[in-house]
């Protein structure tokens, strides 16, 4: 096979698994983690319910709600958009008023927590009570 094709043949073989590789949504709905680990939620005004174990959850808009089963790394970009997760390794938050709440930390006693902006919020609550109040604030 000559260079060319050979390497032409590589890169169109290799497209449907990139393309595949994230799951977005660009407005409300629900999604298995287990089929795509990784999500991207490009929405404003969206509810979004994430099940299974998510590796990366990117949240672009506002005024969104998301409850997610369980999330490695959240990343929410924009304002007032409210996340509800059982377990969480670390979130980052830009813009203001965004609230995380958990359950537990997937490792040690509280996950990691990197805010830019106002009135962020990362609150711990109880598995059956809402988030106690007192949580971190930036």
């Amino acid at each position: 096979m000559r260079p060319m094709k050979a390497l032409t043949l590589a890169f169109v073989l290799a497209i449907p698994s990139v393309a595949s590789a994230d799951k977005n949504f660009m407005s409300g709905g629900s999604h298995d983690c287990a089929s795509d680990p990784v999500v991207n939620i490009n929405s404003s005004a969206g509810a979004f319910t994430l099940t299974g174990a998510c590796k990366t959850v990117n949240v672009n808009g506002a005024d969104n709600k998301l409850t997610i089963a369980s999330v490695g790394q959240l990343n929410i970009n924009g304002s007032t958009n409210m996340v509800d997760t059982e377990e969480l390794g670390g979130a980052n938050a830009t813009g203001s008023g965004n609230k995380v709440s958990y359950v537990k930390a997937q490792k040690g006693s509280k996950p990691t927590w990197r805010a830019v902006g106002t009135g962020h919020s990362l609150t711990k609550k109880t598995a059956d009570k809402p988030a106690e109040k007192g949580g971190k604030k930036s």
